[in-house]
């Protein structure tokens, strides 16, 4: 089997590469466009390609029989409020040429990695029961601080059905909550909440943790060794369906304000306080996943505890980042 994971230096993808190249049978390759990883230099398994550029697109694709698109330009709430485009032409531009080009190449199954964006609507901001696939209801609103990031990610699942109805490729899409752990970005202006968290915990003994909203939002975290899990399942998957949709989550609802609690106590930081800047930029909204589905197909089931994955993610950014 010939596998191309795309992003391939990137969280997720890293993780997806280091996974599959342990697996006997596979002629591996990863595609990365921007990377400070030295390793990949010196490994020809990894290829450099710009992925909104046709040429590059078919110079990634060549001979896969699986691909797993994991490349995106993708950043944190910071941008979903004040740069809502970074999420929108990029994405589109890339995903149309790879699932053009892919499905008349002979490509036999393409696993797109979307997200739940497009279950937080208007009108139901929190939502307190697990939302199954079925439950998107895309003629309301999507929140509005994820209008360009939803609505492209709809686009893009859209696409993928269109091409396995209308080729020989099977396409799945993996509506996956909030990844987290070691690799993960940490940046406080473009990672996601708990890497954000993370750092801001340790960064002092002193100072407060300041939290960007005010705690009350709350998300459904999973840790990555579980998504590349569910994706090795997808990807040995015999289904007689040409497209697919999959909630990837725990089903639990934590809040941030929780959240910053367990990852002090966990870091031993209990002694800074907890303050609120409600100025920040936040999504008022609340989603956990039903993926019930996926453990009735596939018997997949998350086997990381939040509280067991915040302590290993916490003490790899120790280890791997010098704390002042």
């Amino acid at each position: 089997m010939n596998i191309t994971i795309l992003g391939a230096s990137g969280f997720i993808g890293g993780h997806l590469f280091n996974h599959f190249s342990k697996i006997q049978g596979i002629n591996l390759r990863g595609v990365y466009f921007s990377s400070n990883l030295n390793y990949l230099k010196n490994d020809s398994r990894y290829i450099k390609a710009d992925l909104r550029n046709l040429n590059d697109v078919k110079l990634a694709i060549e001979n896969a029989d699986v691909i797993i698109q994991a490349a995106a330009s993708t950043t944190g709430i910071n941008d979903a409020v004040n740069n809502p485009s970074v999420h929108v032409t990029d994405n589109v531009i890339m995903n149309s040429l790879l699932l053009r080009e892919a499905a008349s190449s002979g490509v036999s199954k393409f696993i797109f990695l979307s997200c739940t964006v497009m279950y937080q609507k208007e009108k139901y901001p929190f939502r307190a029961d697990p939302v199954c696939e079925t439950d998107d209801h895309l003629s309301d609103e999507i929140y509005s601080t994820y209008q360009g990031a939803g609505w492209t990610k709809v686009y893009i699942e859209k696409m993928c059905k269109f091409y396995s109805l209308n080729s020989n490729m099977t396409t799945h899409c993996i509506r996956h909550s909030n990844i987290y752990g070691p690799g993960d970005k940490f940046d406080p202006l473009r990672s996601h909440v708990i890497g954000a968290t993370i750092r801001k915990v340790l960064e002092s003994n002193t100072e407060p943790i300041k939290v960007w909203g005010d705690g009350s939002e709350f998300r459904d975290y999973i840790y990555i060794s579980d998504l590349i899990c569910a994706i090795d399942k997808l990807v040995n998957l015999n289904s007689e369906e040409k497209f697919n949709i999959w909630n990837v989550g725990s089903g639990i609802g934590v809040k941030i304000l929780d959240l910053v609690k367990i990852i002090r106590r966990i870091a031993d930081k209990e002694q800074r306080d907890i303050i609120f800047d409600t100025n920040k930029p936040t999504a008022k909204t609340g989603v956990t996943l039903n993926s019930d589905k996926l453990l009735n197909i596939c018997g997949w089931a998350p086997q990381v505890s939040l509280e067991l994955g915040l302590e290993r993610t916490i003490n790899w950014y120790k280890e791997s980042t010098p704390i002042n």
